[in-house]
């Protein structure tokens, strides 16, 4: 809030859901007060629309322009990802872009791309489950001021694929037994038995290193067996068996 130092009397701050015309009186701002906090909202399913006006016995009672919450979607179809969001309104030239924010897994929030669309589409690319989004505007001119959405989350399940042959002869080709995103699975665990179900090799949160070696020796060619524990509540599949061929 600016020019507020020339108000001695409070001001009243209003809100109301977007598009309703029902406007609540929400708090009686101090002289000198700046911003406001309002935690009596519910962000993941409304965009409110704020205002703040002199007080009543004022002459010629003043209105700020309206401004607007932005409130973020997301839904899945086909495997790809749909963000929506509404238009940011009140700036005196408008947006001038979105930025859209993404964090995989809890990670730190990446800009992954500037629109000037109401919508994203996001193929997942199986790089995590819990994609989260988060929708900035930037002010066209102004005073390049902000405003931040709501977070709103999609879950993916990153597919599992082994590849069913290595040759680990130092060619730089196939020299390790290669799953498909298994790094997203930490809390696997692998086991590897031979053609006549003696296990030899066994890890947990494996990371795609194992060049066929058995006791620090190259493993006989042929046909080896594999069991792949997933420990992901988050994935309905628990486990995966096949077999793949070591050739020198």
């Amino acid at each position: 809030m600016e020019n507020e130092s020339f108000f001695s009397k409070k001001l009243f701050l209003y809100k109301t859901i977007a598009g309703e015309e029902n406007w609540q009186l929400v708090e009686l701002l101090t002289s000198g007060q700046t911003t406001y906090t309002d935690l009596d909202v519910n962000i993941y399913e409304q965009s409110y629309e704020y205002k703040i006006e002199t007080n009543k016995d004022c002459e010629n009672q003043i209105s700020t322009s309206i401004h607007q919450s932005i409130l973020a979607t997301s839904e899945i179809i086909d495997e790809t990802g749909f963000v929506s969001w509404n238009n940011y309104l009140d700036w005196e030239n408008g947006v001038d872009h979105y930025e859209i924010w993404i964090s995989i897994d809890s990670s730190a929030y990446q800009l992954i791309e500037t629109s000037s669309d109401l919508q994203y589409d996001y193929s997942h690319d199986n790089k995590g489950f819990d994609h989260c989004f988060v929708i900035e505007a930037r002010e066209k001119d102004g005073n390049k001021s902000s405003s931040v959405s709501n977070t709103t989350c999609m879950e993916f399940i990153p597919e599992i694929h082994a590849y069913n042959i290595i040759t680990p002869n130092r060619d730089a080709f196939n020299e390790v037994f290669t799953i498909d995103n298994i790094e997203h699975y930490p809390n696997s665990k692998l086991t590897i038995l031979n053609r006549w179900g003696v296990k030899v090799y066994e890890a947990v949160g494996y990371t795609n290193n194992w060049s066929g070696k058995i006791k620090g020796k190259a493993a006989a060619s042929g046909t080896y067996y594999y069991e792949l524990d997933l420990n992901e509540p988050r994935n309905e599949l628990k486990s995966i068996r096949g077999y793949f061929s070591i050739l020198y």
